[in-house]
Order: C-alpha cells, then sequence, then structure tokens
C-alpha cells in the first residue's frame, strides 16, 4: 500500500494461477468505494427556525490531514435524514454514465 496513491489500498491478494488473459481492471471480484461527507447540521431555535450560525463554521474549512475521499458539504443538512438518504445508495445501480463510452458496450456497468 506504501506505493498506492493514498486514495487506494489493497485488503487481500491471492495468487491466480494459469490464467495470463487476466486484468485486474476488468477481472477483479469486488471493489470498494469508501467517502466521508462532512456537514453542518441544521439548528433550529425555540420557533423552529434555522441559525444563522449554520451557514458557516469550521465545518466547511478543508483540513491538511482530510483525505482525497472526503466531500465537504456547503450547505447544512438534517442529519436525522441522513440514514434514509444512505439507504437510496444501497443495492444495485447501473453505473453506465460513469464509464468511459467504449467500455459501456465492453462490460455489464450495474454493481449491487
Amino acid at each position: 500500500n506504501s506505493r498506492l496513491p493514498d486514495d487506494i489500498s489493497v485488503e487481500s491478494v491471492s495468487l491466480l494461477v494459469g490464467n495470463s488473459d487476466f486484468d485486474p481492471r476488468k477481472d477483479a471480484i469486488k471493489k470498494l468505494y469508501s467517502y466521508t461527507l462532512r456537514f453542518r447540521r441544521k439548528v433550529h431555535d425555540a420557533n423552529g427556525e434555522v441559525l444563522p450560525i449554520c451557514g458557516s463554521g469550521p465545518n466547511c474549512i478543508r483540513s491538511a490531514l482530510d483525505g482525497k475521499t472526503i466531500w465537504i458539504a456547503p450547505w447544512t443538512l438534517d442529519d436525522s435524514n441522513m440514514e434514509r438518504y444512505c439507504q437510496q445508495l444501497t443495492g444495485e445501480h447501473d453505473y453506465s454514465a460513469f464509464v468511459h463510452k467504449r467500455s459501456r458496450r465492453e462490460k455489464e456497468n450495474i454493481l449491487t
């Protein structure tokens, strides 16, 4: 892992014997992606109004220690709904739009 970019790491490796046509990019069995989201929580006053402090603060600033897979939301989010939002990312999705045009015809781009 010390020779890989900061946003890539290998968790396990196995020896493949007898298959010289193996392509690690196309023939991988599993790929796991992990992302971090930093956001400001919506804070409401006694009347239910969103407090203005939600529009700024240290959560807006990228730290020198932040990795390449962190995304800092420029707006406040209601974290009570975060679990529901994440469930929409779970399951089978077609990622053809994120693949080079030539590769769309070569391989199934629906992932679970």
